[in-house]
């Protein structure tokens, strides 16, 4: 099926090229093709928090599921310029990341945790030394969203509480950054609980749900009924769910085993 966001970056380099010389919509093309690239998803095993933080309506225990068993694929596909926006807010975290290192406060960054009880992978941008050991989330926003927001970032709080309630910490910070202006604002965000159970009843749900795969290989309904639908066509299990295309291919039991032992060092 042809990729309706590679299209239209096709067309408009097509457009473009009226007016430039070919050589250089070729470089241009070899330019973005090394962001494509650097998103080509590899095997993991586990859940991740970001799926697990999602909204109703995008959550899916089946996804969710199958994808302690079976191969991904390739999921949503983004556009380069997303992918340029995207590549620009890891820059962003890697500045900060390095003045903190420098600055003698930076504990780790990007340290991926795994815990077995939940099969989960969740990742902080940066965790620190001070006292406490509070946790750093790092989130871009453009100068209308930074302004219309005041002292919040509902996603950035959300995220980083869970992490919290994780490991046990009591409090954390959201560090917003205009990428226009590069003015910054702090969101103190206190470990709440009550706030995270949500999230933490849809992983002993899927527990539950993995324990009578293993023994009944019973799997959770749908949430479409038509596999050709945007939701479908985004989702990272969609041939594994349908047992179409790459169909249900099963994750190397060695996968898990180095998820632990990385997730241990």
């Amino acid at each position: 099926m042809v990729n309706m966001a590679n299209m239209s970056a096709f067309k408009a380099q097509l457009e473009r090229a009226a007016n430039r010389d070919l050589k250089a919509v070729m470089v241009e093309q070899k330019i973005n093709k090394l962001f494509h690239d650097d998103v080509a998803k590899s095997d993991r095993y586990g859940l991740h928090a970001s799926a697990i933080l999602s909204s109703d309506n995008d959550f899916c225990y089946r996804e969710q599921l199958l994808s302690l068993f079976y191969k991904r694929d390739t999921g949503k596909v983004f556009d380069t310029k997303l992918l340029r926006i995207f590549a620009q807010g890891t820059a962003t975290h890697i500045k900060w990341q390095e003045m903190f290192k420098n600055a003698g406060w930076l504990k780790c960054a990007e340290y991926t945790h795994f815990l077995p009880e939940y099969d989960l992978c969740f990742t902080p941008d940066m965790e620190t030394n001070w006292k406490g050991e509070p946790l750093f989330e790092i989130k871009t926003e453009n100068t209308y969203a930074f302004q219309k927001s005041g002292n919040h970032h509902a996603k950035g709080e959300k995220q980083l509480n869970f992490y919290l309630c994780l490991l046990d910490i009591p409090e954390g910070y959201v560090l917003v950054e205009d990428k226009n202006t590069q003015e910054i604002k702090i969101i103190t965000v206190k470990q709440d609980k009550e706030k995270a159970e949500p999230f933490f009843i849809r992983l002993r749900e899927i527990q539950e749900m993995k324990k009578l795969f293993l023994s009944e290989h019973e799997v959770p309904r749908r949430k479409s009924k038509d596999v050709n639908c945007k939701r479908c066509m985004e989702c990272a299990m969609r041939s594994a769910c349908w047992n179409i295309g790459q169909g249900r291919i099963k994750l190397p039991k060695e996968l898990r085993q180095a998820t632990e032992y990385k997730a241990k060092d």
